[in-house]
């Protein structure tokens, strides 16, 4: 999911925790089917990384919680460390 989120660097520790609090809730809310894995801020977007069952679960969960969801589009795969573990 991507969210505009004007200067999302920028907010401080005091702020930005009670936020994630808050989503927290929310995920822990919604269903077991829902699950964030990680969020990624760049500049003024917040990318958030969920596995989910489709793009409806998480629209909701962003209505549900107040906050952003600007885009929602599906990863393709992972490319990490383990990457060049898998190959053959």
């Amino acid at each position: 999911m991507r969210r505009v989120v004007p200067a999302v660097l920028m907010l401080t520790t005091l702020v930005a925790l009670p936020l994630r609090a808050e989503q927290h809730a929310h995920t822990l809310a919604m269903p077991e089917t829902l699950k964030r894995v990680e969020p990624v801020p760049l500049r003024d977007r917040l990318y958030c990384v969920y596995i989910a069952p489709g793009p409806e679960l998480i629209r909701e969960h962003a209505e549900r919680g107040g906050f952003p969801c600007n885009r929602v589009s599906q990863v393709g795969a992972v490319i990490d460390p383990t990457t060049a573990e898998a190959r053959p």
